[in-house]
């Protein structure tokens, strides 16, 4: 999944300010294909470091990693609507 600004910036989703590329320099085939691309998705299919031991983490993996990052600056921050 992609989100696409209106100004033409790629993101991985619309939670998620991380911009991957803009539609107004390369195509979006170069993006989805693209080493950071790749990069977030590899971080992003980690789980937050202050999640490991909970027992929920099975179910919601680290929940919203947009909200955490949006708010911490980082990937290894739990979701700030995590109610555990």
């Amino acid at each position: 999944m992609v989100y696409i600004s209106s100004n033409l910036d790629v993101m991985p989703c619309p939670l998620l300010p991380v911009v991957l590329g803009n539609l107004s320099f390369t195509t979006l085939e170069e993006i989805f294909f693209s080493e950071s691309r790749h990069k977030i998705r590899k971080t992003l299919s980690l789980p937050p470091q202050e999640c490991k031991l909970c027992s929920e983490l099975n179910k919601c993996k680290g929940g919203c990693r947009g909200r955490s990052y949006v708010l911490h600056r980082s990937f290894d921050k739990r979701d700030p609507a995590c109610l555990l």
